[in-house]
């Protein structure tokens, strides 16, 4: 049997990642089969298993591909403004836009979140890790400019700011209610500035 070529492969890999996404987010983890997402990408069980071990490895890549798409949005967003203010409301914009695109995604990754019974340990750690780090990174940035002060724990107003987040968003993702993203965004922000003492350099 000849050797498939890498695009080939790749092909066949975000062939079943696609498939994969639409059953978790339409189903849910546990009504989610292996034999279901292969008759949905019109391919085999076997084939499946060549590229992942089983199921949870499959949910893993795909929440690993929605935190990339999150990150490359985030960092794009962060990087073309200035101040810590504005810098925030990118981060919170770009968070709350994925939930309002992706719903049932978003749905899946937080039950998965809270039902994790060794979070530390799993990949899903790793990935909400990388990308709470951008805010640290960005909390301690303005602490270093002067915009915010000294004293302010940068992972301490993580946990606070993910967790309002979070909180905002299950109006739409368990009420149904849509989000004015740029608006809760700005409002959002401007909360967290005034909390944390910075001068401000936003109107």
């Amino acid at each position: 049997m000849p050797k498939l070529s890498d695009a080939r492969r790749q092909d066949r890999y975000d062939l079943l990642l696609d498939a994969a996404t639409v059953q978790f987010a339409e189903k849910g983890y546990d009504a989610t089969s292996i034999s279901g997402i292969a008759r949905a990408a019109g391919v085999s069980d076997g084939l499946i298993y060549r590229y992942f071990t089983d199921k949870r490895a499959l949910l893993s890549a795909v929440l690993e591909r929605l935190f990339e798409k999150i990150i490359e949005r985030t960092v794009a967003a962060v990087q073309n403004v200035a101040g810590i203010e504005k810098q925030l409301e990118q981060f919170i914009a770009s968070q709350l836009s994925i939930f309002q695109e992706e719903p049932d995604l978003c749905r899946l990754y937080i039950r998965e979140l809270r039902n994790s019974g060794n979070f530390r340990g799993s990949p899903l750690f790793h990935m909400t890790k990388r990308y709470t780090d951008l805010l640290v990174k960005v909390v301690e940035e303005g602490v270093a400019s002067g915009e915010v002060l000294p004293d302010t724990d940068p992972k301490m107003l993580r946990d606070v700011m993910f967790g309002g987040i979070e909180h905002i968003a299950l109006h739409l993702l368990v009420g149904g209610q849509p989000l004015e993203v740029p608006d809760t965004a700005k409002r959002l922000a401007h909360m967290f500035v005034g909390g944390i003492g910075v001068r401000s350099i936003s109107n």
